[in-house]
């Protein structure tokens, strides 16, 4: 339906996606990116089972900042 409306629709959607995009990748990769250079530690020190225990948490914490900007992102743009 965009493409009948004009270009200015069209573009606009575009950087909605990237924006929306852009936000999804900060929640993901921001903490795993902080919590990367524990992960070797954690194998070594205290063996896989602590590490799967360790990856649960930050998958966990992941999933609660997507749900953040979801819901932020979505009372913005309504």
């Amino acid at each position: 339906m965009a493409p009948f409306e004009g270009l200015g629709v069209l573009t606009s959607l575009a950087y909605s996606q990237k924006v929306i995009i852009g936000f999804g990748n900060l929640a993901t990769v921001g903490v795993f990116t902080v919590a990367a250079p524990q992960f070797k530690e954690i194998i070594a020190n205290h063996g896989p089972a602590a590490f799967f225990v360790h990856i649960k948490k930050l998958v966990g914490y992941s999933l609660f900042f997507s749900l953040i900007l979801a819901m932020g992102l979505y009372f913005f743009y309504r």
